[in-house]
């Protein structure tokens, strides 16, 4: 792990848990969650936008989204010795549970305009604009190194610095909610 990774890491952690920023992103995902109710597409919970190699597509996101993600997960959750290379093995995303999302509620937004539904198609491509736009924004405003890297390896780059293991933030994972399989509570 280079030395300048690991301070970068921090350095995107501490800023994910700044209530302003945090505020900002939580916003580009509600106005994206808005988009999405007003357009309706179909999820059928299929596991196709976690199963990347599969389906031919890749995830990407920015060390800040990444940062917040694993600050937010319950720790049953967190990504331990060997998940993300026996991912990119298998070709998912390390958080999958049962060919569901395990960080749901917490998800990148690069995860939350997928839609495997063909009508999205349409209209996802510019409301995944949008919210990248949203996103560098933030970056922007805040004077945040901005890096928009493949999922697993900013997952990756998190776990070398030793950043990825110890979630504080204390997110709700709602049992309601059909894409979270918990089998303990944040402990």
């Amino acid at each position: 792990m280079d030395m300048d990774d690991h301070l970068l890491c921090e350095h995107w952690l501490a800023l994910s848990r700044n209530v302003d920023v945090r505020r900002q992103i939580t916003a580009i995902h509600d106005e994206v969650a808005d988009r999405i109710n007003d357009r309706g597409p179909v999820c059928t919970a299929s596991g196709r936008c976690c199963n990347f190699e599969r389906y031919g597509h890749r995830l990407y996101v920015t060390g800040l989204e990444t940062a917040m993600t694993l600050d937010a997960i319950p720790v049953v959750r967190a990504i331990k010795a060997g998940d993300i290379e026996l991912a990119q093995q298998a070709g998912t995303c390390p958080f999958v549970v049962s060919r569901l999302c395990g960080v749901h509620p917490v998800r990148p937004v690069g995860c939350r305009v997928y839609f495997c539904d063909p009508s999205a198609k349409i209209w996802v491509n510019e409301l995944a604009e949008f919210a990248a736009d949203a996103v560098k924004r933030v970056h922007d405003d805040f004077g945040i190194e901005y890096r928009y890297t493949e999922w697993r390896a900013l997952l990756a780059m998190f776990q070398g610095a030793g950043v990825a293991t110890l979630p504080t933030e204390p997110v709700v994972f709602m049992p309601s909610d059909p894409f979270v399989r918990l089998t303990s509570d944040r402990a």
